[in-house]
């Protein structure tokens, strides 16, 4: 995420995205109450990736959404699809472990445990 931060700076720095400042009063506002006028939005002369637009505030998300699915597809590609059934039950959190493997011995599962106490789920 940052080259992304770094082209957005780059880009206002040679002067391509101008980021306009915001009114502090309301005495010169263009906006009317009437419904047929509108204000005609900036368009910059300099075409820039939009991408680069994009607000400081959505970056925790992209990123955490460019890692979750290049994290996807890289595990399916290197190791391939996971059956469930055949991971070790004691691997698996107990809430999904009872919907794995609820269909076998009655709903009760057996889960070895280290101090080599018997003990059933």
């Amino acid at each position: 995420m940052g080259w992304l931060s770094f082209k957005a700076q780059y880009a206002i720095a040679i002067g391509h995205m101008e980021i306009s400042p915001k009114h502090l009063v309301a005495d010169d506002c263009p906006y009317s109450f009437n419904a047929t006028s509108h204000i005609e939005p900036q368009i910059s002369s300099e075409e820039i990736f939009p991408l680069y637009e994009v607000s400081y505030m959505w970056y925790t998300f992209l990123a955490a959404m460019v890692t979750v699915i290049v994290t996807l597809i890289c595990s399916l590609f290197f190791f391939g699809w996971n059956d469930p059934k055949k991971v070790s039950p004691e691997l698996i959190t107990p809430v999904v472990r009872r919907k794995i493997f609820e269909n076998e011995s009655e709903g009760k599962i057996d889960v070895p445990r280290k101090d080599n106490e018997d003990t059933r789920l």
